[in-house]
């Protein structure tokens, strides 16, 4: 490769199926420190949404369909999620209360801990291993590339590898890359602020 190369254009082939990832490749170390600082700017701007939305695709790497689910998040303790895999289902969380739409079409309730739906997002809990991996546009928005890695040694937990992508004027993510055991997970992020009722179902 040339020495100014900045990605790797990476071609896998199984039979007649073509995988394509562009890989980067110009990690700079004295870099971290900003890309520390990037991060804590957008895990300051998500605290201070009132809401939001989350597209996501979950593929298990072993030939079975993708999970497809969409999130749409309340506040900080209320959201409710549609997916759809090999069955469709809902789930909706307010405060302590969770209900799960069953396969009858009915509603199972449960109470516990209230959830904070920044989790929602897999890389909140795993903002480990920081590095700046580039800086580009995306329809004419500055946006700062991010690698995340949460490795941790057997037995004590599965590493997870992260690629997070943030908008550098609103400090806001806009899509997430997820690597871990048999977990292959893309979200995109939108909707900002914008109007979100999550109500317990009827």
């Amino acid at each position: 490769l040339a020495p100014a190369s900045r990605s790797v254009r990476v071609v896998a082939r199984l039979g007649k199926k073509v995988s394509v990832a562009v890989i980067p490749i110009a990690w700079r170390p004295t870099t971290s420190a900003r890309a520390q600082r990037i991060l804590r700017a957008a895990v300051a701007a998500v605290s201070r949404l009132r809401s939001w939305q989350i597209a996501e695709r979950l593929d298990t790497g072993l030939g079975t369909p993708p999970a497809i689910s969409h999130y749409w998040v309340g506040d900080r303790y209320r959201y409710e999620v549609a997916y759809h895999s090999a069955t469709f289902g809902e789930t909706i969380g307010i405060g302590s209360h969770t209900w799960v739409l069953q396969s009858d079409h009915t509603w199972q309730e449960s109470t516990g801990p209230a959830f904070d739906t920044r989790e929602l997002m897999p890389w909140w809990t795993h903002r480990l291993g920081v590095r700046l991996l580039d800086f580009t546009h995306e329809h004419g928005r500055p946006v700062a590339d991010i690698a995340l890695a949460d490795i941790r040694p057997p037995p004590t937990g599965l590493p997870f590898w992260f690629r997070l992508r943030i908008d550098l004027r609103s400090h806001l993510p806009i899509s997430m890359n997820m690597i871990t055991a048999a977990h292959f997970m893309t979200q995109r992020y939108f909707a900002f602020d914008q109007p979100v009722r999550v109500v317990p179902p009827h």
